[in-house]
């Protein structure tokens, strides 16, 4: 099965040290490789992720597929409109905060990401915790859909067992 993210997915505020080096490319799709599943499974458990993903690769995705991969807008059980960024955005926050981890990395004005030293180790971890909260946040949000989608779709009742996956490993 494909990564559901590339390189190409790191761009903006989340572009990624030495653009273009095959190294770096090299080093984020193994990323992705080792934890797109992990955490997917962790999420959702392994017959709907089995089922997400056989779906996304399908020539025309289902809809409720999309909304999830790609994040959107629904109601919740409160009646408040609900937008989330989808698990696409998730990963891609979860992947950048282990590549700075991985290569301790840090923020440089205006050059770009430059290696950082021990005695600025505080701003690479700054850095992380930062992408990583965001990831937790983001997690959070997919977790809330998929519950949501759970009480009201019958579609998502029926490919797994969702109740065990209302609390996970992350403590969500």
């Amino acid at each position: 099965m494909a990564n559901l993210i590339t390189y190409s997915d790191f761009s903006g505020l989340l572009t990624l040290p030495d653009a273009g080096d095959a190294t770096v490319n090299q080093k984020c799709t193994d990323l992705i490789t080792e934890f797109q599943n992990q955490i997917l499974d962790d999420l959702m458990g392994y017959s709907l992720r089995k089922a997400f993903l056989a779906d996304v690769a399908a020539v025309t995705p289902q809809n409720k597929w999309l909304l999830l991969l790609n994040g959107g807008e629904y109601t919740n059980d409160n009646g408040d409109l609900t937008y989330f960024q989808g698990v696409k955005k998730m990963l891609v926050y979860y992947i950048y905060a282990e590549i700075i981890r991985y290569y301790a990395f840090l923020t440089t004005q205006g050059s770009g990401e430059a290696q950082g030293k021990s005695n600025n180790a505080t701003v690479e971890f700054d850095k992380f915790y930062r992408y990583y909260n965001m990831f937790i946040e983001e997690y959070r949000n997919c977790h809330d859909y998929l519950l949501y989608k759970y009480n009201n779709d019958a579609d998502f009742a029926n490919l797994t067992n969702l109740e065990k996956y209302f609390t996970n490993k992350f403590g969500i």
